[in-house]
């Protein structure tokens, strides 16, 4: 069952009146709110330790069976008032019992989870008046991440939008040090020319979207330095994570071999797929995500580049996009990567090269 964190206010119902070793304690009514008519099995008397009388509502039945009741009984489960003489009892329940979190009522007041318009303004004041109206205010979403995610959750929202959910996902994440992801789908829809947003420079709303992550990236990391504790604020968010990366389907930027296809008039062409296999036109960074997707790693791990090639998780994988030469082969295998990917055309006119590469790899 889904449930959101509990705060104090929503303790302050329990206390302690009659020093129960058990601990703080609030009650519930033993009465039930069906007839004796409805529920027959649960009307019986029961007796008041504190008084000795039988006591028996008169329309209503209890809340449980016989058994129940005598059961909590046993457990010094009722309360009968600070004199022992209330009419009936109540049933205690304590707070060391409660199970983590609250279950989530089902109506959310705007006054806690805020409203379009609270959601423009929150846009208005990073972006600029009216870029992008009624967003889906971060209170709210801030609300389904407590109940919903872990602090290590991955949250995705396939209608990005202005980018309310990464902003609030980025927010949560500082207030309770939480490693959450996000991923934004957004169409490049045409923002209106005839829009403030146009008008701002936005020609998509993808645009209004990356924008707006980047400007509170930039205004969470202005907070944490201006903190007044400064020092624990930075230990605090040391391991916060402010990056985010944009990507966008296209097709593949290296030469698909048709085998089945092949005829003297093209033979040529699939033959030139193996030489250079890369797409006319395909832009380094392009093929690099395109390669580490295609070797099995996510678009979220880490790379660095290196001097003419790049490492993915700190030399896991690398991945040569330029000139190939004996002092970078050497390089790249000082570093004993479990993979590399270089393109064939880098060792063009030095076949002795990629002999000597290949079989070092090899024998690693």
């Amino acid at each position: 069952m889904l449930r959101e964190p509990r705060e104090e206010s929503t303790n302050e119902i329990y206390s302690n009146p009659d020093n129960d070793p058990r601990g703080s304690w609030t009650s519930v009514s033993f009465v039930s709110q069906r007839t004796k008519e409805e529920r027959k099995n649960l009307a019986y008397k029961i007796k008041n330790p504190f008084t000795g009388k039988e006591v028996e509502h008169p329309v209503n039945s209890w809340k449980y069976s016989f058994e129940k009741y005598e059961k909590l009984q046993k457990e010094d489960r009722f309360y009968w008032g600070k004199d022992g003489k209330q009419k009936y009892p109540r049933i205690k329940r304590f707070l060391s019992e409660l199970p983590e979190g609250l279950v989530s009522v089902n109506l959310w007041k705007h006054q806690e989870v805020g409203t379009g318009e609270i959601g423009t303004r929150e846009v208005d004041a990073l972006l600029g008046k009216e870029v992008f109206t009624y967003p889906k205010p971060t209170t709210l979403l801030k609300k389904l991440l407590k109940i919903g995610s872990d602090l290590d959750s991955i949250i995705i929202d396939f209608f990005g939008g202005s980018g309310s959910t990464a902003q609030a996902v980025l927010e949560q994440n500082k207030e309770d040090g939480g490693n959450r992801k996000f991923i934004l789908v957004q169409l490049p829809e045409k923002c209106d020319e005839s829009s403030e947003a146009f008008k701002a420079g936005y020609k998509t709303i993808a645009d209004i979207g990356k924008e707006r992550i980047r400007r509170v990236i930039k205004k969470i990391e202005k907070e944490i330095k201006e903190s007044k504790n400064l020092l624990s604020d930075i230990e605090e968010n040391k391991s916060l994570d402010l990056g985010f990366k944009v990507f966008k389907l296209s097709s593949s930027n290296f030469k698909i071999w048709r085998g089945n296809e092949i005829t003297e008039e093209n033979l040529e062409t699939q033959l030139n797929a193996f030489t250079n296999p890369v797409r006319e036109g395909s832009e380094k960074e392009n093929m690099l995500y395109e390669l580490i997707l295609k070797a099995g790693y996510l678009l979220t791990d880490k790379v660095e580049a290196k001097e003419k090639y790049y490492s993915v998780n700190d030399g896991e994988l690398i991945i040569a996009l330029d000139t190939m030469n004996k002092k970078i082969i050497d390089k790249i295998l000082a570093s004993k990567p479990k993979k590399v990917i270089a393109l064939d055309k880098l060792f063009t006119g030095n076949d002795q090269l990629k002999t000597q590469s290949c079989k070092c790899v090899m024998q690693k």
